[in-house]
Formats: structure tokens, sequence, C-alpha cells
């Protein structure tokens, strides 16, 4: 076993480590030896900052250097492990997969049928994406299947679906075999691993794969092994290989203040901000300030801010490949040879690297290309670029005709099956624009070696590549760093998340703070939910959450006062964003005060909002003729009577934006129209899962194809497969809540209208169902949260009592669906939420017997709000649901925004 040793953290992560290396790893007699000893640290600049520390610590000794010891990068690692090992290039995996697709046939992988070959290249990749995603394990998708056919929490569907990928892969490992590649190569480099270091240390590695637990046990055989945490907590807090225990770091409250913490209004915002602290630093900025821009996208935006006040920045690590303007040219010929459109074409012709080649080649300037394509456009509307040139022909236009066919032909030339072709043309291209380039020519250039090589590989794979599949395959070989980073002496580096958690500098700038950045949200593989993730213990969401806490919790406890959060309200597409749900672990009595805090706005747009003259709203509307309330009404008006105002008597409406393809995919209303057709159907009282599930696929299968056809991207297929998943733990709960003798009450959607304090209340309850055994009637409600728990319709319901001993109600849904069918059948009913989520292992049908004396109270709670609504009372003294809002009215800005918009609508 390798020894876990907790490093108490002083001024640093990298000094903690340092001084404990220098202590433990240095020979007693010889200071600056260090007994050919390896350490692994996760990134360069943790291998730079650690370096540093351990001479600041030699140097007191009088020691200027240190040997015996290598410092590398876990990635290095890896990749040396791996690279003695006979692997398949990506071409020859690619192909392997593509072999293996179009002669296997399996309605649970290809739930849409069986995929056509223009569309295999994106099952392919997608089953690459999964063995890579496994890798870390390490397993095959054989390992995998074992766990999950003996796993209680595995459910048929997901058994059937890893046999079926069992039997994929024994069809890929044949065709990758016909090749004399290996498959398991981690695994294999691992087994075969040897090495003369006396000691080894796995230092501060906060993103550690289980391959390195295996890794460890053979390096033990000839070394001593350690694993380092940089933590003030107790080594129980971690796992066997130094991950911090989500049930620690996901609970574990974080000391933030508003003194440390900042909102900003926008990403330019934030970039200003950022920009006028680090010139406070000049000129030791270098010696003590870091500062952190996990957005990648984000940091050209830093780096403008602060440039225009003298100061450069970049990011530390060199820039991937994929940024280049060669692979920006690739993907948009791609795009133009898949849909020969204009708007395509245009887009090619503008690429800097194409512009400036047809300049050199007609002597037209870059200028005037541009130009006289939008002139043609606005004259002419062609359709198809070919339109565009038979234009130009018909009006004797030769100068444009050979420049825009020189474009033309060079789409088709980077789009050729002949390799050579496409090598050829990029080169051309690259040559003639070089002196152009200054000193983007280097970058330029290591781009075109990379799809140099990639294309060597594609020939080599001796397979017939698709036009699509070889452009798709050149693209992939540019998602990678450079070689150099564009960094120099003089930058200050945008450091991302890991680096800035080993930074040795005081003062910490940490940006980029918002939900889905800081705990990172990673898009899911259509065949590994995150459920079955956390099952199987490799990276998921919860492990990244825990994480993050505990790196911003060490941060935070090492440096005081001299950490500073920041983060924005909207991205730079304008979306909202919110700040890391990190930032809200807090204790109990300190939630309501970190959530009023985090999500207040800047005092700027504070003040503009609440000016008397933007918001004349006077409580004067009378109650419409024939007014109707419902569930949705009664928890608009708990939530805020003013929200109900605005909403119903004042009848604002609200504009949503065109959906995309993926908005309108919300797996709640597939779930609802899936359950409303099964309830009616003849399966509806079935015991028998894999029957109910057949026909809840089958319902799903029709959605699909009427919402969306067979084209679908690769998100969407995602989700789809996900929701399958679902779907399978949905009937698996059904059937046994069958056997226990619950059936189905006749149809579902029971619409109901009763009568309150002569108020019409309707609504429909999504079902009702029977036990006969029981004599019990039970309302059931759907739900999609993205989590469940026992108990779960009741604490939506409310979560404590009163000084009267009666609910402090959130919600009256159920309450009321339970008086309506009561009234209706002349029955005592009880209530259930059946809840189908993100983690499928706690799907359930919660009940709820709820009480008479928790019914009257709600009772009484809706006639408390029928008399308010027709006193005209819509201004409550206090909120009824958080203590976080003043005491008088709180408009979200999505009710404001849809008053303005409706007092516009009047003046118009």
């Amino acid at each position: 076993m390798s020894k876990i040793i907790s490093i108490p953290v002083e001024k640093s992560v990298p000094a903690s480590i340092a001084k404990w290396l220098c202590a433990n790893f240095a020979d007693s007699n010889i200071p600056a030896y260090f007994g050919n000893s390896l350490v692994v640290v996760p990134t360069k600049s943790a291998i730079r900052n650690l370096r540093t520390e351990m001479l600041k610590i030699l140097s007191q000794n009088g020691v200027n250097a240190l040997s015996g010891m290598r410092i590398t990068t876990l990635e290095n690692l890896i990749t040396q492990i791996t690279i003695s090992v006979n692997s398949a290039t990506l071409p020859d995996r690619l192909s392997a997969w593509l072999q293996a697709i179009q002669s296997f046939k399996s309605s649970t992988i290809f739930s849409n049928g069986k995929p056509t070959r223009n569309t295999c290249l994106m099952v392919a990749k997608e089953l690459e994406h999964l063995k890579s995603l496994l890798a870390e394990k390490p397993a095959s998708f054989s390992d995998i299947y074992n766990i999950i056919k003996n796993s209680p929490a595995s459910n048929f569907y997901e058994i059937s679906l890893w046999g079926e990928l069992e039997k994929l892969e024994m069809l890929y490992t044949h065709f990758l075999g016909e090749k004399k590649c290996k498959y398991k190569v981690l695994i294999d480099g691992i087994k075969n691993i040897k090495t003369s270091y006396s000691k080894i240390a796995i230092a501060g590695n906060i993103n550690v794969p289980q391959s390195l637990k295996l890794l460890l046990e053979n390096l033990q055989k000839t070394a001593e092994t350690y694993i380092l945490i940089a933590t003030n907590a107790s080594v129980k807090d971690f796992d066997e290989i130094g991950r911090p225990r989500p049930e620690v770091y996901t609970t574990k409250p974080i000391n933030i203040t508003p003194n440390n913490t900042f909102t900003f209004a926008s990403v330019e915002d934030e970039a200003q901000c950022v920009a006028q602290i680090a010139q406070a630093y000049a000129p030791k900025i270098k010696q003590t300030l870091s500062i952190s821009c996990e957005q990648t996208q984000n940091a050209d935006i830093f780096k403008e801010k602060m440039a225009k006040l003298g100061i450069s920045a970049d990011i530390p690590e060199a820039r991937k490949l994929s940024q280049s303007m060669l692979y920006k040219l690739i993907k948009a010929c791609a795009s133009c040879v898949e849909n020969d459109s204009f708007a395509r074409f245009f887009e090619v012709l503008v690429n800097p690297l194409m512009s400036q080649y047809v300049s050199q080649k007609t002597a037209i300037s870059q200028y005037e290309l541009k130009n006289q394509a939008d002139i043609l456009r606005e004259t002419y509307i062609p359709q198809t670029s070919q339109a565009l040139l038979t234009i130009l022909a018909e009006h004797s236009n030769t100068e444009y005709l050979e420049a825009y066919t020189i474009v033309r032909n060079s789409i088709y030339s980077i789009l050729s099956t002949n390799l050579n072709e496409v090598v050829n043309t990029l080169q051309d291209i690259l040559s003639t624009t070089e002196p152009m380039l200054g000193s983007l020519a280097k970058f330029e250039f290591e781009a075109l070696d990379s799809v140099k090589n990639c294309a060597k590989e594609i020939e080599q794979a001796n397979f017939n590549f698709l036009q699509s599949e070889i452009a798709e395959i050149l693209l992939n070989s540019l998602e990678k760093p450079s070689s150099e980073s564009t960094s120099t002496p003089d930058t200050i580096p945008l450091n991302n998340w890991i680096e800035i958690f080993w930074s040795n500098k005081p003062n910490l700038l940490l940006c980029d703070m918002n939900d889905g950045i800081v705990p990172l949200m990673e898009s899911e593989n259509q065949f590994l939910t995150d459920s079955l993730r956390q099952r199987l213990n490799i990276s998921n969401s919860q492990q990244r959450r825990a994480r993050d806490a505990y790196m911003l919790e060490t941060l935070l406890s090492t440096r005081s006062n001299n950490v500073q959060i920041l983060y924005s309200l909207k991205d730079l597409s304008q979306s909202p964003t919110i700040p890391s749900r990190i930032l809200m672990q807090a204790e109990d009595s300190q939630i309501a005060s970190r959530v009023k805090h985090l999500f207040t706005e800047p005092q700027i747009d504070k003040l503009e909002l609440s000016a008397p003259t933007l918001l004349p709203l006077k409580i004067k509307e009378q109650l419409p003729e024939g007014f109707k309330m419902s569930a949705s009404k009664f928890n608009t008006y708990l939530n805020s009577p003013i929200e109900f105002y605005v909403n119903y008597i004042l009848k604002a409406q609200e504009v949503s934006p065109e959906k995309t393809e993926l908005d309108a995919l919300q797996y709640g209303s597939i779930f609802h129209e899936v359950m409303r057709s099964f309830a009616i159907s003849k399966y509806k009282n079935s015991k028998d899962p894999q029957e109910i599930f057949m026909y809840m696929d089958s319902c799903a299968k029709a959605y699909e194809h009427r919402e969306y056809g067979t084209a679908l991207s690769a998100e969407v297929r995602i989700q789809l497969h996900a929701m399958r998943q679902k779907l399978a733990a949905v009937a698996e709960v059904q059937a046994k809540w069958a056997s226990e003798g619950w059936q189905i009450f006749e149809t579902p959607e029971r619409k109901f209208n009763i009568e309150i304090n002569s108020m019409q209340i309707t609504g429909s309850i999504d079902r009702v169902d029977y036990n006969k055994d029981l004599d019990k009637f039970m309302v059931i409600d759907y739900k999609t949260y993205s989590k469940s728990k026992k108990n779960i319709t009741r604490e939506k319901h409310f979560k404590n009592l009163n000084e009267n001993g009666f609910p402090n109600w959130l919600n009256l849904q159920m309450p009321l669906y339970v008086i309506a069918l009561n009234e209706q059948l002349n029955v005592k009913s009880q209530c259930a939420f059946f809840v189908s989520p993100n983690d499928t292992a706690t799907t359930m049908i919660d009940t709820w017997d709820i009480s008479d004396t928790e019914l009257k109270s709600a009772e009484e709670k809706i006639r408390e709000i029928i008399n308010s609504i027709k006193a005209n009372i819509f201004i409550g003294d206090q909120p009824p649901q958080y203590d976080i809002c003043p005491n008088t009215f709180v408009l979200k800005k999505k009710t404001f925004d849809k008053l303005i918009r409706m007092e516009k609508t009047k003046t118009c």
C-alpha cells in the first residue's frame, strides 16, 4: 500500500510540499541529492513552482541546485507508459469502430435504427470517447458489463445495453487485431512498467484516475510510493488514491464573506476590474499576484482589458492547434462541401488564410474580395457558390470569376479523398501567405505538420474513409496543444483552476467562479451517464464538486484575506449565469444571507432598477370576470403575491426566445407524454418491467420521430440514451408498484372543478391509482427533479411548522388535488410523487399519507389566499418563503421585463 501523507498547508501548496520533500526525500549527508526519486504533479506550471520552492529551501543551506529528482506531470507519465505499447493511431481505431458498427445489429445501441454510413463516424467517435473515459479505471466494455450485471442497482436496460456494447467491443478488437494493434494499451503498459526510482511521490494531484492505484501497486515492487495531500484536514476526508470524498466536501461549509466575493454584471466588467487590480500591483505583479481564468473564451477579454492598461497577459500553457486559422479553414471547407450554400462559401472566403492566398494569386485586395461578394449577394441573391460563378460568367466578370473559382477549387481540394492533394493545397496556401503571417507563421506551420502526420496515419490505416470522415479526423488531430507557448518572461499568466491551486504567489484573483465552470459541467457520453459514473467510481459530477470545494477551502485557509472570488451574472453571449454552487455551501444559519449576497447584482444596477420612475406599479386592476384558480396559481401567490398580480391580474406575457432543437427536448414533457400513453394502454397494470419498458420505449421513439425525425444531432442522441435509462428505471418502479396491488384508476389526467369561498378552482391530476386490497386511492403527480429522496413529496410542500403547530406551506399542489379527488369520489385519499430523476438509482414513487390536520391547514391556507386576492392584497408584510427579500415586494428581472414590455405595447 502507498503511504498517504497529509501535509499541512502554510503559505502555499508548492511551498508546503517542497518542505516535506526536502525533509523526507533529500539525502541526509548530501542535501542537494534526492536519491533517484520521482515526483508527479498535475501541470507544467506546478513543476516550475515546486522546483522554485525547493530551491528556496535548499538555498538556506547554501545549496543552489537539486539532483537525483525528476519532477513530471501525471499526463507525461501515462504517455510514457503507453508509448511503449504498439497502440493504434486514431485513424486505425476509428476505422475499426466503423467496420464493427457496419457489421453489427443492435436495437439497444442503435435505438433509432442502424446508422447510415454518413452518421457512422459520429457513433464511432462516441464509442472512442467512451473508451477513453473508461481508461481511467482502467476497464473495457466487458469489464463494465460484468460489474453492471452483478450490481443490484442496475436495471435490465443497462444490463442489455452493456451486453450489446461488449459484443460490439469484441468486433472492434477483432478488426483492430487485424492491424496488429493492441486494445488494452494502458493496462498492458502499467503491467509491464519497469523503473529504477527508489522513491515516488504523487504530489497534490487532484485529478487522479483509478488507474493510478494499479500503477502504484506495480511500482511498489521496487520503490517506496507516497500520495501527498496538501490539506489542513484529516486524511480520512480523502480516498485511497488521494481524492477528496464527495460525502465530506460537497456539503462542507466554505468560509467566504462579502469582503472576498464580488459580483459583476458581465464578463467585460469582471475583466475590467481584474485589469485595474493588476495595474495596482505593478511593477511587482509577477511576484505578488496570480490570476485564474478558467474559461478560455473569456481569456481574450481579460487580455484585451489588461493590454489597454499596459499589462501583457496570456494563457501559460500552449494554445491548442484548433485555434489556428488552418483549423478554421478546414472546418469551413468541410461545412461548405456538406452544404454548398453561399453563406458557407463566404465563410471560407473571409478566412484570413484563404483571402490572403487568393489576393496574392489575383492582385485583388482582401477587402475587395469580401466587398464584391457582399454586393453580388445583395444584387443577385445566389443560393450556392456554383450559382455565384454562373452569375459572374454571364456578366463576363472574369476578374472575380477567376478569384472565386480559386476559392471553390481550393475547397474541394482540401476536402479531397486524395490525401496528397489535401496536404499540397494546404502547403501551397500557407507558403503563399507566410510573409503576411508574421509571428503567427510558426504556429500555423506546426498545425500543418500535424495535418501531414495525420494524413500519413489515415493512409496507413488502409481504409476507405469518406470525404467528410477524412476532414473530421484531420480536425481532430489539431485538438492538441502547440509544442510552444506564446508567453514571454514579462507575460502575466492567466492560469486555469488547477494551476491556481499550485500558485506560490501571496495574492490570488479567482475569476470565472460560475456554476458550470467551477465545478465544470461536462457533457455526458450517451452510454455512460453521470449516475453510472458514480456507481463505477470514475470521474463524475460529485467528485468534481468535492475536488473544487477542497481546492477553494485550501486556498482560502492559506491566503486568509488575500483571495478574491469574482463572477459575472452574464456570459459573453449575454446569457444569464449564476455563482458556483460551491460558494453556496454554508452553515444552515448562514444560507439565507449567503444566497442574498451571491445573487445580488452590482450596486449600480440595483440603483437603476429601483429608481421610482422605472416602475410605476399601482395595485388598481380588479379581478377579471370569471377568474379561476389552479394549483400553480396558488403556488405563485405563496412564493410572491406581486408575481401573482403581474402574471395573472395584469396578464403580462413573457416572450420566449426561439427554441433550439435541444431546448425543445425536455425530458419532463416526454416523460409526461409516455406516462399518459402508458396509463391508457393494455400494459397499464403489468407487473413485468421489461414489458412496461418496451411499451414506454416505443412511445418515446414515436415522440422522437414526430418531433425530430431521424437526423439527430450528437447532443440529442446523448439525451435520448439517458432518457431511455430513466424510463427503464421508471418501468422497474412501476412494475414493483403494480405487484403491491396498485392499479391505475380510470383514465389519466383527471380533470376537476371545485369551488371554495365562491372561487372556481380547476386542475388536472396526472394519475389516480387504487389498491383494492388496501381500499385506498393514491393521487400521483409526475416529477423530473435532478435528484430524489424519501419524503420528497411532503418536503416539497412544507419543511417546518409554525408556532401554532401548523405547516408553513411552500406548495399547495398535492393537498389541493387530494381535496378535489376526495370531493369527487367521496373518499379519503393519499398522494405521491412519481419521481424520475437524473440519478436513476433514486427513481421512486414517494407516498405522503397526508393527515387530516395537514389537509385542514392546507384548505385554510387556500381560503386565506382566495380572500386576499378578492381584497386586492398583493403585497405581503413578510415574503412567505424566504427571509432574504425586503418587507415590501421584489420583482424578478423576468417579471420586471414583462411589465416594461407590456407598457411599451400599450404606447404603440
